[in-house]
């Protein structure tokens, strides 16, 4: 068959059981979009030791293969009612706000904890009530990006998903992006990692 399944021991950890597939002095290729920087740093150590060669793709080769072509379609979001979600948007993204500096953007990239921020849920994604989305939260104003439905409010700007790279590129030239590791991937890391800050355990 085309696929393999492999099933980990106990203690076994992902990553070395993934490298341990991947024979010396071959190229491994990943798609930058699809993998977190964090788990990039953590390969790229192993097959070092291997002499493998990694090879980031700009484009999903699976997605291609398969001839899956990404929906830009716009979804329906609700807001979560702040008696519910304890706090509005306009109160946690000020919170961020408050412990930022002039020349600081927070990206929020892990669908979850945009979805919390801003109180929206959306339906689409199986088993889950988060949007295909990106935040940036400044010191002034914040803006998210989504192809689904959303309006402006007083706590954030929308714009389309389409926009953020461009604009994260304008950002980072005068800011620093606070991210973390674990949920920026590897596409966006190479963007920022220049004028960036890794958030760690204690902020």
């Amino acid at each position: 068959g085309i696929v393999s399944v492999y099933k980990l021991q106990s203690g076994e950890k992902f990553s070395e059981a993934l490298c341990s597939k991947i024979k010396k002095n071959t190229t491994f290729a990943v798609c930058g979009a699809k993998i977190s920087s964090g788990f990039y740093e953590i390969i790229e150590k192993i097959l070092d030791t291997k002499n493998v060669k990694i090879k980031i793709l700009e484009e999903d080769a699976v997605l291609k293969f398969a001839g899956i072509a990404l929906s830009d379609k716009a979804n329906e979001l609700y807001e979560v009612p702040d008696e519910i979600s304890g706090k509005s948007a306009a109160l946690k993204i000020g919170k961020i706000q408050s412990k930022l500096k002039q020349d600081e953007i927070v990206l929020l990239s892990k669908l979850e904890d945009v979805a919390h921020t801003t109180n929206l849920r959306g339906n689409y994604i199986e088993n889950s009530s988060c949007f295909k989305s990106y935040l940036l939260v400044g010191k002034e104003n914040s803006t998210l990006f989504t192809n689904d439905k959303a309006e402006n409010t007083s706590a954030y700007e929308v714009k389309k998903l389409g926009d953020f790279k461009k604009i994260l590129s304008e950002k980072v030239k005068n800011h620093k992006i606070i991210y973390e590791k674990n949920s920026v991937n590897l596409e966006i890391f190479n963007l920022i990692k220049n004028n960036g800050k890794c958030l760690s355990a204690n902020d």
